[in-house]
């Protein structure tokens, strides 16, 4: 008999804070039915959140067994027209990091404590980071720092 999938969502606890920051969450791509996001649009299976267009503001939870295409895809939509918040394990050992530090990176404080399907909680077994692709670096800062420890990008200089 097949075991059924248990889904995690991420807590208000951190999402109300990203809301507060971000305003309205226009996507959330990794989206399921009983997610706490309230995006204005879900992208549920079996469409691809990595195939479909994204717009506005986006929060995105990625599976981490698969975080490279998600962080690709989150840096370089955050780098063009719109803004992500994503949040991610905190792991800049491995190949698919680099992107973040292209963010601004909140290392959160606590972990992350899911909210179940009957909604009690479950720590995460290791640590969490959220990650900010955007125009707004300046107000990362003001909007998620009780969180955990923020590391903004350098702004370039032109000549």
């Amino acid at each position: 008999m097949e075991q059924p999938v248990l889904t995690w969502r991420t807590p208000p606890e951190l999402l109300d804070p990203i809301r507060s920051f971000l305003g309205a969450i226009d996507l959330d791509p990794c989206g399921h039915p009983a997610s706490l996001v309230r995006a204005t649009r879900q992208i549920l299976p079996p469409e691809s959140g990595l195939d479909a267009q994204w717009a506005g503001r986006v929060f995105c939870n990625p599976p981490y067994s698969d975080p490279k295409p998600w962080v690709s895809k989150c840096a370089i939509f955050g780098l063009g027209p719109g803004e992500v918040v994503a949040l991610l394990k905190l792991d800049p050992s491995t190949s698919w990091w680099p992107p973040c530090w292209w963010g601004s990176v909140v290392f959160l404080a606590k972990r992350v404590r899911y909210v179940g399907p009957e909604g009690q909680g479950n720590s995460a077994n290791f640590p969490s980071a959220l990650v900010y692709w955007g125009r707004r670096h300046s107000e990362v800062r003001s909007h998620l720092a009780h969180l955990g420890r923020v590391v903004s990008p350098i702004p370039l200089r032109r000549a």
